[in-house]
């Protein structure tokens, strides 16, 4: 679970959980939320970090 910190629809920081995913008996939950961000984290300037991270991610 990925998003932007400054991301207004989810709510930023706030609303950033991964209860919801708990709930429905979702296991091992990855989380990374990035600064400087909004809700399209694939288009933002710095957004080759992002890519890397989820390429890290695929390949574990």
């Amino acid at each position: 679970m990925i998003a932007g910190k400054d991301d207004v629809v989810i709510g930023g920081e706030k609303g950033f959980s991964k209860k919801i995913l708990e709930k429905i008996r979702y296991k091992n939950i990855k989380t990374r939320l990035y600064k400087n961000m909004k809700h399209e984290i694939f288009r933002e300037k710095e957004n080759e970090k992002v890519f890397r991270d989820v390429v890290k991610f695929l390949d574990k």
